[in-house]
């Protein structure tokens, strides 16, 4: 019966995700093909949002893949009321009535709880008044401790931003946002998907928008122009055949697909065939994924991947290093197969926009590749350069508090003359020390290391484990080369990433702020 009642929870659950996605989309493509209409915004908004209170696992699951497919025109498109305005994005309200809708279930489930503890102790007190239950002595301070702790930081450091230096409003709540509302994704995630099962449910979702994708590179590769990946222009000649956001979420995908595979079995049973059809399909949608994830010309999520590969050498278990090894060879292989089949078909049709693609691209490629070594010329390199020697001067102004949040620098790099938002400067880590100094620095460093520790504590080394520190290091990377943590269709897989990881590891009753769950 309970398996019954799991799987029906299971098909509600779903379907009202695929109701979100449907009612969002419908705004989301009226508004792409030029008609944006405020009754739409507010009809499919307000569907979307009563869905997502009613089942917080369905609005989590369709922000995942509405994100992966729309990127910005979810994420980042804002309201407008006549010729007002308002930076209230569709992510946003399916956010908002998710985590209202975990902080009502956690009231009503610690009121109750409660309420059974003070029955239970009424007659389980000592001598001196004191509840049994509390001689072991005081808790261990878990991760989420040090994370609300911060989140309560930010907060004080806008109030301070806005009403003490008199920085600029619309900028300090932005950050407030990037640094108290999305971090809440850490402990909705982990309430909301406390077993194994139900993250692997959401990951299906995300493997859906993965697959999605693939529109967005054959489009690109037969247009010779990626679609939306002129928001992030190339620093050197070329263009992009798929957006940076695209190929950044496939990245995340590509590695847990990968390691999925490694830790598959390889038994030719009747119960093992199956997943083994399952990763020979994912062979051939990652042999496309690279493909999108190279036409992104992205150098860093190129070096970040490099660095996931080589992080996967130590934390796969030795026994499978060498299929770890077979594996990424074969991927790449099949890629490069997939890359000779596309040459092969542009060849055939010479006067199209396909032997274009063909004939610029390893060109493009290399001089990718090859500004690396020249940094000095490249517009790229050189205006990070500037911008944070920038954000260090401003820094030292005040180097134990920080400047705030709000702050604009004046950047000039010959004829160009700016000024560069701090929030924008291109390297999360310098973004938070410039703006919350050595406090915030600090609560950042004890969460990270307690949330390292709990991993290793509660470690069981499968593929979900492994597939999401892999996924963290990735993002640990591109944190220094792009504003991940204050942009909310990168930031937000961050912290679901590390919520999905410690519901993954802990029961369904987890206490966010005790190490001792």
């Amino acid at each position: 019966m309970a398996y019954i009642k799991e799987n029906l929870n299971s098909y509600r659950e779903t379907g009202s995700a695929l109701f979100i996605i449907a009612f969002v989309s419908m705004f989301v493509l009226a508004n792409l093909f030029g008609y944006y209409s405020l009754p739409l915004f507010f009809l499919a908004m307000a569907a979307g949002g009563a869905i997502a209170f009613f089942y917080p696992r369905a609005g989590l699951a369709a922000a995942v893949f509405l994100t992966f497919i729309f990127e910005r025109f979810f994420a980042l498109q804002p309201l407008f009321i006549g010729r007002n305005e308002y930076k209230l994005y569709p992510l946003d309200i399916i956010l908002i009535a998710v985590l209202a809708s975990v902080a009502l279930h956690l009231f009503i489930s610690r009121h109750s709880e409660r309420s059974e503890e003070s029955r239970n102790n009424s007659a389980a007190v000592l001598d001196n008044g004191i509840p049994q239950k509390n001689r072991s002595g005081g808790k261990i301070k878990s991760a989420g401790f040090y994370l609300t702790a911060f989140i309560i930081l930010s907060a004080i450091y806008f109030f301070i931003s806005v009403f003490v230096l008199k920085n600029d409003f619309g900028l300090s709540f932005s950050s407030l946002k990037y640094y108290s509302f999305y971090p809440l994704l850490y402990f909705a995630a982990a309430y909301l998907f406390g077993s194994r099962e139900k993250v692997l449910w959401l990951l299906k979702f995300a493997l859906a928008g993965a697959v999605g994708i693939i529109f967005f590179i054959v489009y690109g590769l037969v247009s010779g122009h990626g679609l939306w990946s002129d928001f992030t222009p190339l620093s050197t000649e070329g263009v992009r055949t798929l957006a940076f956001t695209h190929a950044f979420y496939l990245s995340m995908t590509l590695t847990a697909v990968v390691i999925y595979a490694v830790y598959s079995r390889e038994k030719q049973s009747r119960g093992h065939g199956r997943e083994q059809m399952i990763v020979k399909i994912l062979s051939i949608l990652a042999a496309v994924w690279i493909i999108g994830i190279v036409g992104s010309m992205m150098r860093h999520l190129w070096g970040s991947l490099l660095v996931v590969f080589l992080a996967g050498l130590f934390l796969v278990p030795q026994k499978l290093r060498k299929k770890y090894l077979r594996t990424a060879a074969a991927y790449a292989g099949a890629a490069l197969i997939a890359i000779m089949v596309f040459t092969y078909l542009a060849l055939m049709f010479p006067a199209s926009t396909m032997n274009d693609v063909a004939a610029r691209a390893g060109e493009i490629i290399s001089r990718r590749v090859e500004s690396l070594g020249s940094v000095s010329t490249d517009e790229s390199f050189s205006w990070r350069n500037v911008v944070w020697k920038e954000a260090a001067g401003e820094y030292l102004k005040s180097p134990f508090f920080g400047v705030g949040f709000g702050k604009k620098l004046y950047t000039q790099i010959e004829s160009y003359k700016d000024y560069v938002e701090v929030r924008n400067i291109h390297n999360s880590y310098l973004v938070i020390l410039v703006q919350m100094g050595i406090p915030a620095l600090i609560l950042l460093g004890f969460f990270a290391w307690r949330i390292v520790k709990e991993i290793k504590a509660n470690w069981r080394g499968d593929w979900m484990e492994t597939g999401f520190v892999l996924v963290l290091i990735g993002l640990l990377v591109n944190f220094m080369f792009q504003p991940y943590l204050e942009t909310n269709l990168l930031g937000i897989f961050f912290w679901l990433t590390l919520g999905l990881l410690r519901g993954a590891n802990f029961s369904k009753s987890i206490n966010f702020y005790s190490a001792r769950s």
